[in-house]
């Protein structure tokens, strides 16, 4: 399976890998002004973001595009063992305590949410 390979070598080169279920138009505003945001990263932290739409312009994450397919079996094998504590997946399918959802209800702030994402 090469999406198994290619997921494991992500794991390996990054400290942390965003995946933004962006065909979501909430979800795609947070992963745009998750861009535009100045955030301090140690140097240590070398961090991928994914997501499905070609919309950002900067790579200062390394913004990589993956398909749906391959979203679709990156969530499978993450709802079915939940495998690593580096790979977090900004969507709506968790339950109702996410963080998304204190973001979304307005009970912490977007830099907060995006403080949280990255530690």
């Amino acid at each position: 399976m090469p999406e198994i390979k290619k997921l494991e070598k992500y794991l390996e080169e990054y400290s942390s890998i965003i995946i933004f279920d962006d065909r979501n138009e909430e979800i795609r505003k947070y992963k745009l002004s998750f861009f535009e945001r100045e955030m301090e990263l140690s140097d240590q932290k070398k961090i991928m973001v994914m997501g499905l739409k070609d919309d950002v312009t900067a790579d200062k994450w390394g913004y990589k595009i993956i398909t749906e397919q391959e979203y679709n079996f990156i969530l499978r094998l993450y709802r079915m063992y939940e495998f690593t504590d580096k790979l977090r997946i900004v969507s709506y399918f968790l339950q109702f305590g996410s963080m998304l959802n204190y973001l979304s209800t307005g009970i912490i702030t977007e830099e907060e949410y995006f403080e949280a994402l990255l530690h």
